[in-house]
């Protein structure tokens, strides 16, 4: 700990004009802050920092900040709200993993069943064997039991387990799961047979992809057959979406071309999706087209700067610069002032995208966007900036009304603040 204070205060000095405590002054306002958190004022902590920030010319003093950081995800974890508690726990996977793995085996026991079910997301994403035991007890005594339909939290039980490289699991739950009245419940079933890859499993998917009424259980069960090398029926599935003509379809059918390299042709992009009526196809398909490089489409992509929809015009100027057109920029740039602000959370996106750590003025005007959805584009940029020029806009979100925006804020500084200081 003393090695990390003595770097952190460097950090703070570096670069910082104006009035600097001393040592002695530093570590007394740092005993201060660690009363308030230890009463359970994180709020009146923050607002202390900020006033302490402000008389000394924005200086950072990361050695308090850290604990203020730290002190939000300890009392978001503690919230009588369950979202509040899912929520700190997930963006502490960010900034801590051990953490974040230790807190989200505490939440398995939680009485919200929505809880612990996203608590074995995070489990999963973390991707820990050790996590095994404690998800095990989840699969019931009956959840092997032929015919019986599973609930969705054992479903989430299963495919945990199987991504985390369990292959004895039963497979009869999940196939009983692909006809439960939940839907939720039929869309993991799904995933977890495509995870298991046991074969057993290709008429429940099959049945799936070609019967279900529900969108998001025919694509899961896209991607499972997919991923247990049934191409033909995906393939077929697949070309079927992208001229459906209905949006949800056309753009998923596209998403699946560029990321799977199956489904419509790029031909079949450039000459029908990017006239398609729906801007958030001919969107997608500027995407698609820019993202993979396709040449052919820089006349069409052209055209597309001069339509209305300003989605459709950011998203053909970042297509272009994905070629190398930089004089379509400004139009991405122009965007992030626009009034809509799914176009500015678009546009600060792209730019990260095309010029990662650089462009910071429109990443911290940003950060004060009126919209958390805005916030939270502008945030995801911040980490390809250096910790002296990021920290600062970080800290003014710790005090944001919106919870998913405060506590991504205090994952990032918490992982720029510890990072490489072992």
């Amino acid at each position: 700990m003393r090695k990390l204070s003595i770097v952190l205060l460097a950090l703070a000095m570096a670069g910082c004009a104006g009035r600097r405590l001393s040592p002695e002054q530093l570590e007394a306002r740092r005993t201060e802050f660690r009363g308030l958190i230890q009463q359970g004022e994180v709020e009146q902590a923050w607002r202390n920092y900020v006033a302490l920030v402000n008389v000394t010319r924005r200086k950072l003093y990361p050695v308090i900040l850290l604990e203020i950081a730290s002190a939000t995800f300890r009392e978001g974890t503690r919230s009588e709200n369950a979202d509040t508690r899912l929520q700190a726990t997930r963006a502490l996977s960010y900034a801590d993993p051990d953490l974040a793995f230790n807190l989200a085996i505490e939440r398995l026991h939680d009485d919200d069943p929505a809880v612990v079910a996203a608590v074995l997301d995070i489990l999963r994403e973390l991707d820990r064997r050790a996590a095994t035991d404690a998800i095990t007890p989840f699969l019931t005594r009956e959840h092997g039991e032929t015919g019986r339909t599973p609930t969705e939290v054992e479903m989430r039980a299963a495919l945990a387990l199987a991504a985390l490289g369990e292959r004895s699991l039963p497979v009869a739950p999940a196939v009983a799961g692909m006809s439960s009245p939940d839907s939720q419940v039929r869309v993991t079933s799904a995933k977890f047979l495509g995870e298991l890859g046991n074969l057993n499993a290709l008429p429940s998917l099959r049945y799936g992809l070609e019967h279900d009424p529900e969108w998001p259980v025919r694509t899961a069960s896209a991607e499972a057959l997919f991923k247990l090398g049934r191409i033909d029926r995906v393939d077929e599935f697949t070309r079927t979406a992208a001229e459906s003509g209905i949006p949800e379809r056309v753009v998923w059918a596209m998403k699946f071309r560029e990321q799977r390299g199956r489904g419509p042709t790029l031909g079949w992009i450039l000459n029908n999706a990017t006239y398609h009526p729906s801007p958030e196809v001919r969107a997608q398909a500027a995407d698609v087209l820019g993202r993979l490089g396709v040449g052919t489409a820089i006349p069409r992509l052209q055209d597309m700067l001069l339509n209305l929809e300003p989605t459709v015009k950011v998203a053909a100027a970042y297509a272009l610069c994905q070629m190398h057109e930089w004089k379509h920029l400004d139009v991405i740039e122009d965007a992030t002032r626009n009034p809509d602000p799914a176009v500015r959370a678009q546009a600060i996106g792209y730019l990260e995208s095309l010029r990662p750590g650089e462009d910071f003025e429109y990443y911290e005007r940003l950060q004060d966007d009126p919209v958390p959805l805005v916030r939270l584009a502008a945030m995801n940029g911040m980490r390809y900036f250096a910790a002296t020029r990021a920290l600062a806009p970080l800290a003014r979100r710790l005090g944001d009304p919106d919870q998913t925006v405060k506590f991504i804020a205090a994952a990032m500084i918490v992982k720029r603040l510890t990072e490489n200081l072992d």
